[in-house]
């Protein structure tokens, strides 16, 4: 790709990451016009890493977390104690059914977005103390894994001694994180620099579920960490090519300058359908016919596509 260009959503139950199955600054083969163009090939299609730009990152939720900060923190407690009991259940430790803390959660959720200035816009916000502590607490549970502790098993279904943090907060992170890419089978990092921030997004992403009747977990997320949400979904290979297909047309309307005609056209080269890339990409030159980088990109597949016709 050439230019810059700038959910499965959760289950009902509360803190479930199951249907998470499923950056400005991510850049997949993007180039700027002021650098010198470059030599396409087949592997100029592959994704490359996410990015994070973690001080932009950083600033989009202090703006969002301002605007929430110190307003009625009694009702705010009140729903994250709900939150913590939710998460409990998934591993077992609660005498309550998930539809019960299911309830309790959508009313203490309710009623601080309701007391707070724009407490639904800014929703997600409420549950920062949350997402801190489970990133501290995960990192706690990875460590007794790596030190064999503890068994991946036994993190997953129950909650430790010693850990009690990490289930009221993290809830049954674990096996869905690794479900989805984010960690290997010994709950380490696949991608160290990414990983920590993928986990307290999706934390973000299923606290946002909680009002889903209301609005959409997608659009209670920053502008930020909404666009590394479907870059990370797009180029995420645990994902079906199909939904992210689909996340690509949701990240068309959700994100700004989101680069959905690219993206189609590398999950169609990798799949083989170079004649749907190139047709994809064709719409991109034609939108931005300036972009002599992304004119190269056009003509590779142009080219590839007639010697493939030539062979057979």
């Amino acid at each position: 790709m050439a230019h810059k260009e700038v959910d499965h959503n959760l289950s009902v139950t509360i803190g479930v990451f199951a249907a998470l199955v499923l950056g400005a600054a991510l850049f997949y083969n993007f180039v700027s016009k002021a650098e010198e163009l470059v030599v396409v090939t087949d592997q100029s299609f592959d994704f490359g890493k996410l990015e994070i730009q973690s001080g932009k990152l950083d600033l989009e939720r202090k703006s969002m977390q301002a605007k929430v900060s110190a307003q009625n923190a009694k009702l705010v407690k009140e729903l994250q104690v709900a939150v913590r009991a939710a998460n409990l259940a998934q591993l077992g430790g609660s005498k309550m059914s998930n539809p019960q803390h299911e309830i309790a959660v959508q009313f203490a959720a309710d009623e601080a977005a309701v007391a707070i200035p724009d407490g639904y816009k800014n929703f997600v916000s409420l549950g920062d103390d949350l997402y801190h502590e489970c990133l501290t607490a995960f990192t706690g549970i990875q460590s007794a894994l790596a030190s064999s502790s503890l068994t991946f098993e036994d993190a997953s279904t129950s909650v430790q001694p010693g850990f009690e943090v990490y289930a009221e907060t993290c809830g049954n992170a674990l096996p869905m994180l690794k479900q989805v890419g984010v960690v290997d089978d010994k709950g380490q990092w696949i991608d160290p620099d990414s990983g920590p921030y993928m986990l307290e997004l999706l934390n973000r992403l299923r606290f946002a579920n909680i009002i889903s009747l209301r609005k959409k977990p997608t659009l209670s997320l920053g502008d930020y960490e909404r666009e590394i949400l479907y870059r990370w979904r797009v180029t995420n290979p645990t994902i079906p090519v199909l939904d992210r297909m689909r996340y690509i047309d949701s990240a068309e309307t959700e994100v700004k300058g989101f680069p959905a005609n690219e993206m189609r056209g590398n999950l169609y080269f990798q799949s083989g359908d170079f004649a749907k890339a190139a047709a994809s990409y064709e719409i991109a030159c034609t939108k931005h016919p300036a972009d002599l980088q992304l004119k190269k990109y056009c003509d590779y597949l142009n080219h590839k596509i007639g010697t493939t016709v030539a062979a057979h």
